[in-house]
């Protein structure tokens, strides 16, 4: 009996050896299992990361126009060519729509002030302006010779015509001929004119005559005015009636041997009146030409026994002036010469006074 339990306990006990062992063995195999699992896993993980960086680095490139031009040799350049090229275009049509937007301007002023343009279109004054409480005032002017003119000549008899239209008197002719010498060291200039005025508002006529003197950037200028025609009746019932008011007007005028483009003066005027107090009084003004088209007259008027105020006038000239404040010129050569007005306009009231 004590044999066959001694058996028994060896039988069991040998049971449990191959059990520990096999269990030990399985273990051992489960550990290679999983670590050739996850070698494997990581090798699928680094080939994966690898594929990416390899699919990134082969999408992903530097171009030449994104690298400097002393690492890119001539890639560059033919880039940045064709950039500036297109920089080129661009300024281009710029340009052009800059040259479109001024055509207008530039081809009038060209024509009748430019090297191409007639001498009589330089003559010749096309403008537009507002004088008090914003009136418009429509003009269109020129001087011209008549007979032989040039550099060289002692004298000149001339022409001046003038037609103009404002929103209150309507329409105005003017036409006047002249006469001016200058003296032989080109620093004199003596004239006097004769102008008829017509305007078509009731048709109101005046004979004016004229003298001026001038000598380096002063000049000396006396207007006579008369009426050329009859009292107009405004309203028969009430007795109206308009005329012509006849008057004069003495006036002193300087510019300016660096600002060419300012001028100031002082006028004294009188203006007859038949049924009120004849008009005296003082004007004390400046022109300035703001830029070659864009010109301002303004000033202080002081009526005798009335309070004074100021008065204002704008200009715009199609053709501009080659002496401006703004894009023109501040001096011109030969200031003390007075060449350059034998044929300049006449200044003058062209607006007809009536009371």
């Amino acid at each position: 009996m004590k044999r066959i339990v001694c058996v028994a306990l060896s039988a069991l006990l040998c049971c449990v050896g191959s059990a520990e062992a096999e269990k030990q063995q399985l273990h051992n195999k489960t550990g290679v299992v999983s670590v050739n699992t996850d070698n494997r896993e990581s090798s699928i993980k680094t080939d994966t990361r690898e594929a990416r960086i390899k699919a990134v680095s082969e999408g992903f490139h530097i171009t030449p126009a994104a690298t400097p031009d002393h690492v890119i040799g001539e890639g560059g350049p033919l880039v940045m060519d064709r950039q500036e090229a297109k920089t080129v275009q661009y300024s281009d049509v710029d340009a052009v729509n800059r040259a479109i937007n001024a055509v207008a301007m530039s081809n009038v002023s060209n024509a009748m002030y430019g090297a191409k343009g007639k001498p009589w279109m330089r003559r010749t004054t096309l403008s537009f302006q507002f004088q008090e409480g914003w009136k418009p005032l429509y003009s269109v002017e020129t001087v011209q010779p008549l007979g032989h003119y040039d550099d060289q000549s002692r004298h000149v008899w001339f022409t001046q015509q003038r037609i103009s239209r404002a929103s209150d008197i309507g329409t105005t002719l003017n036409v006047g001929v002249g006469y001016r010498r200058i003296s032989k060291d080109d620093r004199r200039l003596y004239g006097a004119h004769l102008f008829y005025d017509h305007r078509f508002l009731r048709h109101h006529d005046r004979l004016s005559g004229g003298l001026e003197y001038m000598s380096g950037e002063s000049e000396f200028r006396f207007n006579w005015y008369g009426s050329a025609s009859d009292e107009r009746v405004l309203d028969a019932n009430l007795h109206t009636l308009e005329h012509v008011a006849n008057g004069y007007t003495l006036e002193y005028g300087k510019t300016f041997k660096n600002a060419r483009w300012a001028r100031v003066y002082v006028e004294g005027y009188h203006w007859n009146q038949e049924r009120q107090a004849d008009k005296n009084g003082l004007r004390v003004g400046s022109e300035l030409q703001l830029t070659p088209r864009v010109s301002v007259d303004m000033g202080y008027n002081k009526p005798e026994h009335n309070s004074g105020g100021a008065y204002g006038k704008i200009t715009f000239r199609l053709a501009g002036s080659p002496v401006a404040w703004y894009g023109g010129k501040h001096r011109v050569e030969g200031a003390m010469s007075v060449r350059s007005k034998m044929l300049s306009l006449v200044r003058r009231h062209n607006t007809i006074w009536v009371e």
